[in-house]
């Protein structure tokens, strides 16, 4: 009776999904975005995503970590950063593409 007891607490243990992060599911868009571009800042930053849903002429992407969030933020008010993150998504994803940004869920 006790080694069956045991044997169940090790099964929970082993198959706690609790203790794994969440992975999504990348559209072959996102790679080939990424892959186009040069600039090791914004690769970095548009790697450190935790969703992204591609529609028709809209991108949502949830980045993982606020400071992620915040830097692309500011970004997109930078002139020049601005210039190069628009032409990146118009070059690879067309001229009508509209970007929405989520805010990182706290834990």
């Amino acid at each position: 009776m006790k080694r069956k007891k045991n044997d169940h607490k090790l099964n929970l243990q082993l198959f706690d999904t609790s203790k794994y992060e969440r992975i999504f599911s990348i559209p072959r868009e996102w790679f080939r975005l990424l892959s186009n571009q040069e600039s090791g800042f914004l690769k970095d930053l548009l790697n450190d995503v935790n969703y992204i849903d591609i529609n028709s002429n809209q991108i949502k992407i949830s980045f993982k970590l606020t400071s992620s969030y915040n830097l692309f933020k500011m970004s997109m008010n930078n002139p020049k950063a601005k210039k190069i993150i628009e032409t990146l998504f118009k070059s690879n994803l067309g001229e009508d593409i509209k970007l929405l940004v989520i805010r990182p869920i706290k834990n």
